[in-house]
């Protein structure tokens, strides 16, 4: 079934939950996180979450988001209440480039990965942010990062299943989808990982005037900032909680939205893309 706004009401505590997990652990260990994408959106427009997005995320410059993930990882299993899903800890059945924090004791999945065999937790998108080199040749291979998360994607969709009419309105291009992603299953998913993180060590070793988010879901020009943006971060009310934003977040949000203030309709596409369209939702505690 479709998720609406009104079980997205139900999943927003938990949320709320993880993302104050997040903040005091950076907290207590010294770390700088900001407020990311239509997390950062909602804090701005909204005071909180945006009504209609189903996803909270937070990002890190590298070191940090290195030492964050050291932290998470060493606190698995010792009763936090979380579970830090990454490429450490789930390497055959992870499908994802940036780990996630993951709430004990919820079930949140869609078509893509109920049949997975990983932790299936309410959960936040956790995103490192890294230096775009001058060096062209490891630009190069940083753009093709974006090719490699494309193919990866369609490797572990099931275009027969999944509902995705914003994005896959016609059979021909279902079946184009599935016939790709018949191929692609023979490249195992270790593979994908292993040229990813070669890449991107490479292409990091240099000093550059911007920054670049790889492992979202943009492109490589959409997700690439000047570094001014993340010069500085400040408390900001979210959800009547303090979370921390980057100070610099007009230049971010109007690089990334254009005119970032302005609603759009709720039966927009836009909205309606950001809705999980097949899911299933239990709260066990």
């Amino acid at each position: 079934m479709a998720i609406t706004l009104e079980d997205l009401k139900k999943v927003r505590p938990y949320q709320l939950k993880a993302l104050q997990h997040i903040h005091d652990t950076c907290e207590k260990h010294g770390l700088k996180y900001t407020l990311w994408a239509g997390t950062a959106l909602g804090a701005v427009r909204h005071k909180g979450f945006i009504p209609w997005d189903a996803d909270v995320d937070v990002a890190l410059l590298r070191p940090d988001f290195e030492k964050l993930k050291e932290v998470f990882l060493e606190q698995n299993g010792k009763g936090t209440g979380f579970f830090f899903e990454s490429q450490e800890n789930t390497p055959d059945n992870y499908v994802k480039f940036h780990p996630i924090l993951k709430v004990d004791g919820t079930y949140f999945a869609t078509d893509a990965t109920k049949n997975i065999n990983v932790h299936h937790g309410i959960y936040i998108d956790i995103f490192p942010i890294d230096i775009e080199p001058c060096n062209n040749f490891k630009k190069f291979l940083l753009k093709r990062i974006t090719i490699l998360k494309f193919l990866a994607g369609i490797r572990n969709t099931n275009f027969k299943k999944i509902q995705f009419s914003n994005f896959y309105p016609s059979k021909v291009k279902q079946g184009v989808g599935n016939l790709l992603r018949f191929v692609l299953k023979m490249v195992p998913d270790k593979m994908f990982y292993l040229i990813y993180n070669m890449f991107l060590k490479l292409a990091s070793m240099e000093n550059g005037e911007y920054f670049v988010s790889l492992a979202t879901g943009y492109s490589y020009k959409k997700g690439r900032f000047k570094k001014e943006i993340f010069n500085s971060f400040e408390d900001v009310v979210f959800e009547n909680h303090k979370f921390s934003l980057m100070k610099n977040y007009d230049l971010y949000l109007s690089e990334l939205y254009g005119d970032y203030m302005k609603v759009p309709n709720q039966d927009d596409p836009i909205c309606r893309s950001h809705l999980l369209e097949r899911f299933e939702l239990k709260l066990i505690d």
